[in-house]
């Protein structure tokens, strides 16, 4: 994306369920970025605390606890 305004808007349009999952500790740029995206209408969020961008990696359990149901809907 060029911009936050043009990663916001891609979001507004999009025709799928869409869930943030990040940490906590996310860089602050990359943590705006999420909490705007997690502040539009159906967007669903899961944050974890502690963590950073690579959540996967530092939560591998709670993060399949999270999008698995997500996934199978």
């Amino acid at each position: 994306m060029t911009s936050h305004v043009s990663f916001l808007d891609l979001a507004r349009r999009a025709r799928v369920p869409i869930l943030v999952v990040y940490g906590q500790e996310t860089p602050p740029k990359s943590r705006a970025d999420m909490a705007a995206l997690a502040e539009l209408p159906g967007v669903e969020t899961r944050r974890f605390d502690p963590g950073k961008l690579a959540v996967h990696e530092a939560f591998p359990d709670a993060v399949a606890n999270a999008v698995t149901p997500f996934l199978s809907r």
